[in-house]
């Protein structure tokens, strides 16, 4: 079946059954929800942005049947969602955001600032400092700029769009993308489509795919929709970033459970199941 005649027969069998779709507000997602946004496929998804723990709450509650969630959310699903296959959120080397920096030696850091809805990010943090610097630093949650981050702590985690201009007036920062590939020789994945058990169609499931393929193809026009400066919205989404979610990642993403399940930021280290 051609995946035109997939769109047609989904708003056939669905009418008029629109789908309410969590979406995380990072610039990262962007080229996952392009299309969908700007209807350039048919579709019956209610595109809605939030910060990324608020969209695995969405799941949780069961308030919506689908949404884009940061990989430590999963593991709230206790085995009862399905992941998209082929689509993720995910880096291999640098990634340029999330970063940490910091304002004095890196091994005598005691104290990390970091916001409160990023808690894939804290977690990786956390694993990267413990596994390769042996430190243990205090965390605290501030909703801040990063100056005023970096006067309240040692350094600060930054995981959002904006740290990708923070890079050229702040040199000392570690990138946890590569931290991650230097110490695993795996890519991260930080974020991915997860639903509840027969909440979509198969069809629903190939649009989501296809918006994907298509944003791809639109990193010039999505850049120009952001803040943040155009040739580092582009060397970040067609550079560092990808929608990669094969073998290789997968590896990452269990060993990235197994970490996360060792140092007791996880309750159990969940079995990955895919959409068929």
């Amino acid at each position: 079946m051609e995946i035109n005649d997939l769109f047609k027969q989904s708003h056939a069998d669905t009418g008029e059954r629109k789908i309410i779709l969590p979406v995380i507000e990072n610039l990262y997602a962007k080229p996952l929800v392009y299309a969908l946004k700007h209807n350039l496929l048919a579709h019956n998804f209610l595109l809605r942005e939030f910060n990324a723990e608020l969209c695995t709450e969405k799941l949780v509650q069961g308030e919506s049947e689908l949404a884009l969630i940061p990989s430590i959310g999963y593991s709230r699903g206790k085995g009862s969602w399905k992941i998209i296959p082929d689509i993720a959120v995910s880096c291999t080397g640098p990634a340029g955001i999330p970063a940490l920096f910091f304002n004095r030696d890196l091994r005598k850091i005691r104290k990390i600032a970091f916001n409160e809805d990023s808690l894939t990010c804290v977690a990786l943090l956390k694993i990267i400092l413990s596994e390769r610097y042996e430190l243990e630093p205090e965390y605290i949650s501030l909703s801040a700029g990063l100056d005023q981050m970096l006067k309240e702590a040692d350094a600060a985690l930054v995981c959002k769009d904006e740290g990708l201009a923070y890079m050229k007036d702040y040199p000392a920062y570690i990138d946890l993308g590569e931290e991650w590939h230097d110490m695993t020789g795996l890519p991260f994945v930080f974020a991915f489509w997860a639903g509840h058990e027969l909440s979509l169609t198969s069809a629903e499931v190939e649009i989501i795919k296809e918006s994907c393929r298509l944003g791809k193809n639109k990193i010039d026009d999505i850049c120009r929709e952001q803040k943040v400066e155009r040739s580092a919205c582009k060397s970040y989404l067609s550079e560092h970033i990808t929608s990669t979610f094969d073998k290789m990642e997968r590896e990452g993403l269990k060993e990235f459970y197994r970490y996360a399940f060792y140092y007791g930021l996880i309750e159990h280290i969940p079995e990955l199941h895919f959409f068929e």
